[in-house]
């Protein structure tokens, strides 16, 4: 919904937009893959360790303020840089914003690269919430 109002407000402000935002349902697709993986990690997680709810807000704060949501990375001080180069999600909000913004392509080997890790983040995380989900009952 934020990508349909995100378009009409460019159409309102702008007149036109940028035909190469057709191609952000393609950025998110390895964001979708690792969000799921990770997903059923914490959810078979969740089972055994009950405080772990009280992680996840907080990781997932440190993940959005730690990425270059709030600034991009090029304009902060270098030794900061490669802190956030490390996270998962600096890549693909910049993958996103050159797609939805800027008009330029996005990055296909990275967007590959972070497909692939995304679909191995899924197989693992899928594996262990099966794995671990015969005691669920009787932790429950």
């Amino acid at each position: 919904m934020n990508l349909l109002v995100f378009v009409l407000l460019r159409l309102v402000m702008e007149g036109t937009f940028d035909w190469t935002i057709v191609l952000m349902p393609v950025v998110l697709v390895p964001l979708v893959m690792i969000t799921l993986g990770v997903s059923w990690i914490f959810a078979a997680l969740g089972v055994y360790l009950r405080d772990i709810s009280q992680i996840t807000g907080v990781l997932s704060t440190a993940l959005l303020f730690i990425s270059s949501a709030m600034i991009p990375v090029q304009q902060l001080p270098a030794s900061y840089q490669a802190l956030f180069r490390l996270n998962p999600l600096t890549f693909l909000i910049d993958q996103a914003r050159a797609v939805a913004l800027w008009g330029k392509m996005p990055d296909w080997i990275g967007l590959g690269v972070y497909s692939l890790g995304g679909l191995f983040l899924m197989y693992i995380g899928y594996g262990w919430f099966m794995a671990t989900k015969k005691g669920f009952a009787d932790v429950l």
